[in-house]
């Protein structure tokens, strides 16, 4: 009979050899070094331990629950490898969806060893799945506490601070997670992409492009990539760079046709670009995905209006105030297509409205019913109430150039 010394060096061979292949995630190959492991000697701790993470790999997570559960029957009265053995089972739990098992094997491993990060963060990962973010941003602190280099701790809690819209204290994990990460380039690539994210959030949009910017493409999954685009395009049209946005969202519906939002943002890039026709036809897209937005309508009819298709902005203007019929700048928009079709009365009605529902909105006050209606008043050659509401729209900060010309020309000044 040969000695138990020889059966281990030689199952710890197999060791070796399975986890240099779960390491290249080779997990087949890795499985079989396991299983002979075990074969020669079936009381092998690490063997069940690789063979569990083998099965994870290929997310066969039932058979890794019970690869950790038989190391768990081994490991009895051995508080430091018991508590590992459990938070192992506990990731596999969380994978496979068990998250009151997971929560009760960290619960256990913690108690086993409450200086072992890992079970936190499992814990913490799963209690954000929940939505009890308190619980989880309490877990993840304290896995911080206990490891402050782990770069994934960082990433976790930083993706839990972006769900609740913490979007500093977000940006500020990513980047300790991208300081800390030194190895791991897909995680890199991930920081970036999420700190960017937290960026665009906070209204930080060359910062967030510069951070899409260091994005290896090909690290994005096709599932992901019509969402990169459309930051990447929104964020250049909110710097007012309009060609650029125009590409990236054009990429982006080449990744994912069915997102609205793309359609929508592409919309109001070539309004404020003035390119209503295409605004016209990325407005009336976006309507097949929400057909009772009364804004989309109010910006089609606006489209129209400023190319003078007065019947086609009338019928988009008809549906907006089918579903809101007192919007100011709805009202607004009316009374300048009524001024425009010689409606005077119709166009004073809605100007007047505008500008009464801007004062009970607490909406600040833009200036233009007042333009518009003091257009309307000089067409009238009411040159004195045209002047005043000239005067109020130059107070409210209206176009400075267009206030200037009818000033000129109609009140001497």
């Amino acid at each position: 009979m040969l000695p138990v010394m020889l059966f281990s060096q030689t199952a710890e061979e197999y060791h070796k050899r399975g986890t240099k292949f779960n390491d290249a995630e080779k997990y087949t190959e890795a499985i079989k070094e396991f299983e002979s492991a075990i074969k020669v000697n079936s009381k092998y701790v690490n063997a069940y331990w690789g063979l569990g993470g083998a099965y994870f790999g290929l997310e066969k997570y039932e058979k890794a629950i019970g690869s950790y559960s038989e190391s768990i029957k081994l490991l009895q009265g051995e508080a430091e490898n018991l508590s590992v053995a459990y938070w192992l089972r506990a990731s596999a739990y969380m994978m496979n969806e068990e998250y009151r098992k997971s929560i009760r094997d960290c619960n256990k491993s913690i108690e086993l060893n409450p200086k072992d990060y890992f079970a936190y963060q499992i814990r913490g990962k799963i209690e954000k799945y929940q939505s009890d973010y308190n619980a989880a941003l309490k877990d993840f602190n304290t896995a911080i506490k206990l490891n402050s280099t782990d770069y994934t701790l960082y990433l976790d809690r930083g993706e839990l601070y972006y769900e609740i819209e913490l979007f500093e204290e977000a940006e500020n994990d990513f980047s300790m997670a991208l300081k800390l990460n030194v190895d791991d380039r897909e995680s890199f690539y991930e920081s970036f992409y999420l700190r960017g994210k937290s960026r665009f959030c906070a209204e930080k949009y060359q910062l967030a492009l510069e951070d899409f910017k260091e994005i290896n493409q090909k690290s994005i999954n096709n599932e992901d990539l019509a969402e990169f685009y459309y930051l990447m395009g929104s964020s250049e049209y909110y710097l007012t760079n309009y060609e650029l946005a125009i590409s990236n969202l054009k990429r982006s519906l080449e990744y994912d046709k069915l997102i609205g939002e793309t359609y929508y943002i592409l919309a109001d890039v070539y309004f404020d670009y003035g390119d209503y026709e295409n605004a016209q036809y990325y407005y009336s897209r976006y309507l097949e995905f929400d057909s009772d937005n009364m804004f989309v309508y109010n910006y089609l009819g606006l489209s129209f209006l400023n190319m003078n298709a007065y019947e086609q902005a009338k019928g988009a203007f008809n549906k907006a105030l089918k579903i809101k019929s007192d919007n100011y700048y709805l009202q607004n928009n009316i009374g300048r297509l009524y001024l425009e079709t010689n409606q005077n009365d119709k166009s004073l009605e809605a100007l007047n409205k505008s500008i009464e529902l801007m004062s009970d909105e607490g909406v600040e006050n833009d200036g233009e019913p007042h333009y518009h209606r003091a257009k309307l008043y000089f067409k009238l050659s009411k040159n004195m109430e045209g002047c005043l509401d000239l005067e109020k729209a130059q107070e409210y900060g209206f176009d400075k150039d267009k206030i200037k010309k009818l000033l000129e020309k109609y009140c001497d000044k």
